[in-house]
Parts: C-alpha cells; sequence; structure tokens
C-alpha cells in the first residue's frame, strides 16, 4: 500500500507542477456570451458597473496576491492597458480574497498598478461565469458579451489577438 500512495503523490505533484503550463495554454474561444452585468468597489470606494463599460473593450481579470501567476502577469496587463486605453479599452482586475483594503492598496501600488481594482472578496460575483483557477481573464466585447476566456496568465499578444478576431483594433482599409 506505500508503495501505491507514494506513486499517487508524485503522479499528483507533477500534475500539480505543469498544471500553470497547461492553464496557462488555454485559451478558450467560442460563440459569444452575454457577459452578466456586476456592481463591485474598487480600492477608492467608486462602484464599477460592468454595464457602464458597454462601448468599450473590458477586460476583467480575476486574481490574488498570494497567486505567484496573476503577480507575474500584471505588469503585461498593464502594459496592455497603457497601450490601448486611447483605443477603447478597459482593464478591470477583480481581485478574490478576503484582504485588508489598505494591505491591498499599499500591494497594488507597489506594482504601480493603474488600472482599476475591484474588491470581490473571497468569491467572483455570483452573475459572472464560474472562475475554476487563478487567474482567469475574460475579454468582453463593446456589446456586453464575453467572447474569451483564458484560464492561466495572459499576454499583451493574447488579448490583441483575442479583441482582433472578434472584429477589434481594425485599422482604417482593413
Amino acid at each position: 500500500m506505500g508503495e501505491y500512495a507514494t506513486i499517487l503523490r508524485g503522479t499528483i505533484v507533477m500534475a500539480y507542477r505543469h498544471l500553470p503550463v497547461v492553464l496557462g495554454a488555454l485559451m478558450v474561444f467560442g460563440v459569444a456570451v452575454a457577459a452578466p452585468d456586476f456592481e463591485l468597489e474598487d480600492l477608492d470606494g467608486v462602484q464599477h458597473r460592468l454595464s457602464d463599460y458597454r462601448g468599450t473593450w473590458v477586460i476583467v481579470n480575476y486574481w490574488a496576491t498570494w497567486c505567484p501567476p496573476c503577480i507575474d502577469e500584471m505588469p503585461a496587463l498593464m502594459d496592455f492597458y497603457e497601450t490601448h486605453r486611447e483605443d477603447g479599452v478597459a482593464v478591470l482586475g477583480v481581485n478574490i480574497e478576503e484582504i485588508d483594503v489598505m494591505e491591498l492598496r499599499h500591494f497594488v501600488d507597489s506594482l504601480l498598478v493603474g488600472y482599476p481594482i475591484l474588491l470581490s472578496g473571497a468569491h467572483p460575483p455570483e452573475s459572472m461565469p464560474a472562475v475554476f483557477g487563478l487567474p482567469t481573464t475574460f475579454v468582453v466585447s463593446p456589446e456586453g458579451d464575453i467572447v474569451a476566456t483564458s484560464i492561466g496568465p495572459v499576454t499583451g499578444a493574447d488579448l490583441e489577438a483575442s479583441i482582433r478576431e472578434h472584429g477589434g483594433f481594425v485599422e482604417p482599409g482593413e
């Protein structure tokens, strides 16, 4: 019995080590689904409703301070936001954990994050699709449809490709 437990433990450890790679490679593109509305408060107490962003591409990124891949992708999200906010793109970072607001503010400030960080508590808004791992990113079209979902870290190139695939970032004459 001990031998089987050792084999099982080794298999679980190996799967866990490869999970970020597998999840990071998982990019689900499919039929657009209407994004349910949610309303969350940011670090300054300002309420943000997803529906307030209609007419804008919205990147909704679920993350937590204890999640290394979440932290690793934040510079890419920040660069993407800085590059494309004039193109009608918003990034909303939704923090999913019970954490003191001042502690979270200090954490976010230390990473120089400039996009809004919304407070969700320990769970994402019930109206949004389930989150099966962190980070999870939803790409929401200007019409309010979820057009792409990624479980695992994303890059700016991933987000740009998703938006282009769904009719965004079209240059005149294209």
